[in-house]
């Protein structure tokens, strides 16, 4: 089966890094605003996606979704992430890792299929 242009991995980078380039000034003056910060991966739900217009959720692996050099999220963020990918979606989200080990990819593939 043929894969839709918004599933390709390489689009979805490509897109995201554009639109970044493009809207480099708002997201600047996002990671400045205080308001804009969260202490939690919890304070991020789907109502909080749609009232701020977020199309895709970008999230780094380490130091985020788990310890550095852990090969799977912490539980909790994995429950958490279950949640919201059934609400908005794993097409609207997307991992960031700097270490790309198999096992992570593995993992990725086998609960999260749709996430890049």
């Amino acid at each position: 089966p043929s894969m839709s242009l918004i599933e390709n991995p390489r689009f979805r980078a490509l897109y995201a890094m554009y639109h970044g380039w493009k809207k480099r000034h708002d997201l600047n003056q996002f990671l400045t605003v205080k308001a804009c910060h969260i202490e939690s991966l919890s304070e991020i739900t789907a109502k909080r996606l749609d009232d701020e217009e977020i199309a895709i959720l970008v999230l780094d692996f380490d130091g985020v979704l788990a310890n550095h050099g852990a090969k799977t999220p912490l539980p909790e963020v994995e429950v958490w992430l279950r949640q919201l990918c059934h609400q908005i979606g794993e097409l609207r989200v997307a991992i960031l890792t700097n270490k790309p080990i198999p096992e992570r990819l593995a993992y990725f593939k086998k609960h999260f299929p749709l996430i890049h």
